[in-house]
């Protein structure tokens, strides 16, 4: 077996050491095809998911990025990968060993290939080396390099096989994460959906992750740092800290705790504060005082169209607004539709700007800005 120097194995360690950090399958694909790449000379090296019976290239990657490849390139490696012999071997043996070209036939049997004159020809990297896997009884991953000049050595290919396991387990390590990750937008997503708002706290009492509801509460009652949006007000903070001293302090027993209560001249927030094993989530809700309609009174609106619109500027969906007028939100909805037409504007955000602007001018025609 070719021997490998230190140098070599000193990149092959740094390799290992990068290739087992946190990554989904989407950052995987990159990272391999360059991290490769900087192992091995190569010309390209490519990254690629195969459906055998299907003829089609599901997902790849490549180094460079800005390689030239032929136009219909996903398309001709479906097509004519029975003609690849390296692939032929993966998908007729199991096995994902590292092969070339010239383990199986003479480079110029293969350049009478569909496959080299419609592919590796264009590119002018007629040298192929690659290991794979079969994922299942229909997917298969390849990973090949490709160069010009001369064909690939029995080091580049140890180097490879040192590679092989490893790949493999940091696989099957991203699609576990990619797995996670799919589950927590669909829980995000679902609070999303839901209009919650809802705080997940760091072990420093930051902002971890908030749905974009409970974003808009804190900026309205300004409890956001000034400089970064991830860091609390200090009255939040004083009062988490409050909590964490009170439940530490050993008490016969201690007082209950309070959800922390801001108000303001348009509502009141309300804060509650619940663990969740290490965890800290803060749960908020509002309550609004009713808007004041007299400064949109003189934009042409009707009484209910008016009423509506201001409820939109205090932050209120459909579904709250209908709950609130006893209408449901449809009905809602094609009021908006009629204000829209009216202020000659398209959508929720532009009317909701022609309102505040309406109402800062009427307060400052009174002496209140």
């Amino acid at each position: 077996m070719e021997h490998l120097t230190s140098q070599d194995l000193t990149r092959l360690f740094e390799f290992l050491h990068s290739l087992y950090e946190l990554r989904d399958h989407g950052t995987l694909k990159q990272h391999l095809v360059h991290s490769i790449a900087q192992l091995v000379t190569v010309d390209l090296c490519s990254y690629n998911e195969i459906s055998p019976s299907k003829k089609l290239l599901t997902a790849y990657a490549m180094w460079p990025i800005e390689f030239p490849l032929p136009p219909d390139a996903q398309e001709i490696v479906g097509r004519y990968q029975h003609q690849q012999p390296v692939v032929t071997h993966y998908l007729t043996t199991g096995k994902g060993d590292v092969t070339k070209i010239s383990d199986f036939m003479s480079y110029r049997e293969f350049q009478r290939t569909d496959f080299h004159n419609q592919f590796y020809g264009p590119m002018g990297v007629p040298y192929c080396m690659g290991f794979g896997f079969l994922l299942n009884r229909d997917g298969m991953i390849g990973i090949g390099l490709h160069r010009n000049g001369k064909d690939f050595t029995e080091r580049d290919r140890r180097i490879l096989s040192e590679l092989h396991p490893h790949i493999l387990q940091a696989y099957g390590n991203a699609q576990a994460v990619t797995r996670l990750h799919d589950g927590i937008r669909a829980l995000y997503g679902a609070l999303d959906s839901l209009d919650s708002a809802v705080v997940v706290l760091s072990p420093r009492a930051t902002i971890s992750w908030a749905t974009p509801r409970a974003e808009r509460l804190l900026r309205g009652y300004q409890l956001v740092g000034t400089r970064t949006r991830d860091r609390l007000h200090d009255r939040i903070t004083d009062w988490l800290r409050a909590q964490e001293q009170q439940l530490a302090t050993p008490s016969e027993l201690p007082h209950a705790i309070h959800p922390l209560v801001c108000s303001s001249s348009e509502g009141t927030l309300t804060i509650r504060l619940i663990r969740q094993g290490p965890s800290r989530i803060l749960l908020l809700e509002e309550a609004r005082t009713r808007p004041s309609t007299t400064a949109l009174a003189h934009i042409g609106l009707s009484c209910r169209e008016t009423e509506i619109l201001s409820w939109v500027t205090h932050g209120k969906t459909n579904a709250e607004i209908g709950t609130i007028l006893s209408i449901s939100p449809r009905t809602v909805q094609k009021h908006l539709e009629r204000i829209y037409g009216k202020l000659g504007v398209e959508n929720r955000h532009a009317a909701m700007a022609i309102a505040l602007e309406t109402m800062r001018a009427g307060r400052s025609r009174n002496g209140d800005g």
